[in-house]
This record gives structure tokens, sequence and C-alpha cells, in this order.
């Protein structure tokens, strides 16, 4: 069984495209487990969630690390799937995902495309099929055994940026990691609002300040100065 586990906050509208997605691109639906770990919605998140057969999990912070943790522990099956709320998937995922770790992969995601044409979105999702730490995020999912899953602790709910990076590279280090062919299309929506360059230098300084040591706090005070939600 694969138990999927979705990370939410105020994402309603976002979770009923996806949770409505799920249930007709699945290859196997009935050997999924769907665990919505909400870091407290005020919007209409759980009641979304009602209208599926999926489990609601209260967090005790909102923090996308801490919150795919507790997603992870409370979940039952062999594998877990680490998915954004706002991506739409690829047609039988789900046999994708099984088929790589069964070809001796431990954990991996799949490549990324953006929900819009614009060439320069089109030029950064191309270069997600290549296997470069720099190039891996969140918003390509990502598939682990549960068994490596809690060899290695989990994410670090110590971060609340480049969490995704720093649990990619210690996976690295037992394993193959497998960049599956998909794609998955992530939304486009805060590139829209920054402007595609500009949020993209920004991401590429907090790549480069994560590198370099700084802090968390010193992390999370940039992006929060200058990239706007």
């Amino acid at each position: 069984m694969i138990s999927i586990v979705i990370p939410a906050l105020n994402e309603a509208h976002n979770l009923k495209l996806l949770l409505e997605q799920l249930t007709h691109i699945s290859a196997d639906y009935n050997n999924l487990e769907i665990l919505i770990a909400d870091g407290g919605s005020v919007d209409d998140t759980e009641r979304v969630c009602r209208n599926f057969d999926v489990l609601f999990v209260n967090c005790l912070r909102a923090q996308r690390a801490a919150q795919m943790n507790v997603g992870g522990r409370v979940s039952k099956g062999e594998i877990l799937y680490f998915l954004h709320a706002d991506s739409k998937l690829p047609q039988h995922f789900d046999q994708k995902i099984k088929s790589s770790l069964e070809n001796g992969a431990i954990a991996g995601c799949f490549n990324m495309k953006f929900d819009d044409v614009n060439p320069i979105l089109s030029f950064f999702g191309w270069f997600t099929q290549f296997d470069l730490n720099i190039l891996r995020g969140g918003d390509q999912s990502l598939f682990i055994k549960r068994s490596e899953f809690e060899n290695i602790g989990g994410f670090n709910d110590k971060m609340d940026l480049m969490e995704d990076y720093d649990i990619i590279k210690r996976i690295k280090q037992r394993g193959k990691f497998e960049i599956v062919d998909g794609p998955i299309i992530t939304s486009s929506r805060t590139y829209k609002i920054n402007g595609v360059l500009r949020l993209q230098f920004i991401y590429l300084l907090i790549q480069l300040m994560y590198r370099s040591g700084f802090s968390q706090k010193k992390l999370v005070a940039f992006y929060k100065k200058y990239v706007r939600s």
C-alpha cells in the first residue's frame, strides 16, 4: 500500500481538485491511503476532506516538515508518498512509484513541469529530469520506502526551509534515488505573483545561503521579506 501524505494549510480549493483527480488516475485506488496533515487551516479544508475517503490529521503546528512527519507516523503503507496539494499527477503514478522501488531505488521523485506555457518556466521544468541536488524540491513530490524513511529519522522538523533538499541528501547516502518520468505538474502561482526571473533569483540566493551555513532563522527572514504570497 502507498500512503499519500499531503501537508496542507488553507488549501481547500487545491485539495478538492487533487482528491478528485486521485480517484481516476491511479492504477489501484483501493490500495492507496490518503492522509491530509493539516497545519491549522481556517478555510474549508476539513469540510472538503469529509467528502473523500481520507484521514484528516490535525498537526500541532503549521510547519511542512513537522506535518509530513506526523502524517508519516500515523500512516500504514509500506511506501510513503509526500505530495503538495497544488499538484497534478501523471496517469498511473502509483504504478510508476512501485516499479521504481521494485527496480532497486529506495526513494525518488517525478520530473516536473509548470501549469503555464511561459517558456522560461518550461525551461526550468525541463531541467528537473537531471539528477542534481540543486534541482530537487518538494514540488516534484517524494516517494520513499517506509523502512528507509524511519531509518533516516524522517524530515528534519527544525527546518522551515530546505527540508526537501536535506532529506534527499540523506537518502542518497543510503541508496539509489530515481527521477521518474511523469511529469508531475505544479502550480506557477508563486512565480506569477513574484515574477519568474525575480523569484528564481531569490531561490538561487536562498540555496547559496543554505549551502553557506546561514541559520534557518535568517533564511526564513529573507524568504518572508522578498517572496510575496
